[in-house]
């Protein structure tokens, strides 16, 4: 099974490249399908190569950046999160990027505090 998910990866990502998109594109896509398949761990390893291998696709790289403070959020990470999303408003002012941060920034504030209010009922 994990063949067959490397191999039509692999497909996808020659695909994606022979459109001439960034590479950051493709970690970014292949991140989406692994998310999807519900392996978070491996989609932020993916989404990260991008980050880090393509530093100068802003917009690609504020996609990448959301996604993986989505990722970090399904993971439990709050604060890698957090700071991820902080990251994104302060390098995106005034646009729909810093808009969605802000949105899982309350997100995780909404989960903090469910997680204060069980605590302080037990």
């Amino acid at each position: 099974m994990k063949r067959a998910l490397i191999c039509i990866l692999l497909f996808v990502a020659a695909i994606v490249q022979a459109a001439d998109e960034p590479a950051v594109a493709v970690h970014y896509k292949q991140a989406c399908l692994l998310r999807d398949k519900g392996d978070f761990a491996a989609a932020i390893e993916e989404v990260s190569k991008g980050i880090a291998l393509n530093p100068l696709e802003k917009e690609w790289l504020a996609k990448s950046e959301l996604l993986s403070a989505g990722l970090y959020l399904e993971m439990g990470m709050n604060e890698s999160a957090s700071v991820t999303a902080r990251q994104v408003q302060m390098l995106y002012p005034g646009t729909g990027f810093e808009t969605k941060a802000s949105e899982i920034l309350e997100k995780i504030n909404q989960l903090t505090e469910q997680s204060e209010q069980s605590e302080q009922s037990e």
